[in-house]
């Protein structure tokens, strides 16, 4: 008896110009909003999230799922924001993980084996507290990422192995 796995893999796709109402997360058929792709999408099964070109504003934490890579057009050509409702720039900032616009968090050590690739976080003037947050979850790979003009901090690797932050700016 032979026993196999065929890859169930996807690529799901968001774009400026898309619905989270209407879309299904297809290339013809777009979500608008990261937020919303990460809860449409299945944890641990190698999915993608395509991001196009272009600025997103994104209201709220986006809690990505564990083996969903987020990949965009490129560093300069994908760039996330957080709505104005999400804007938490205290004068003393501090620990807050709950205002990272990403969030890779689990309780107890697991492997995300996902990547984050070619995009940036806009901190639209240290208005978002912090970038990308990333916790107990190994194997990340976080590549062709720039994090700017936030208020507390850019990228917090926190208990993490097997990970790498390459080709990527923090300003």
């Amino acid at each position: 008896t032979f026993l196999f796995q065929i890859s169930l893999a996807n690529i799901y796709y968001v774009s400026t110009t898309g619905n989270d109402s209407s879309g299904d997360g297809s290339a013809g058929m777009p979500w608008r909003t990261l937020k919303y792709a990460v809860t449409r999408v299945s944890a641990n099964q190698d999915h993608t999230i395509q991001l196009s070109a272009g600025t997103f504003i994104e209201n709220g934490l986006i809690e990505v799922p564990l083996g969903v890579s987020v990949i965009g057009a490129g560093m300069d050509q994908t760039i996330l924001r957080a709505a104005s409702s999400f804007y938490y720039n205290p004068a003393t900032p501090g620990y807050a993980t709950d205002k990272f616009l990403i969030s890779l968090n689990e309780f107890n050590q697991l492997n995300g084996n996902q990547m984050l690739k070619g995009f940036s976080i806009d901190g639209d003037s240290k208005q978002l507290h912090a970038g990308i947050y990333v916790r107990h979850r190994n194997n990340v790979t976080i590549d062709d990422v720039k994090v700017q003009n936030t208020n507390f901090t850019g990228i917090w690797l926190w208990d993490v192995k097997d990970s790498k932050l390459i080709n990527s700016q923090l300003i």
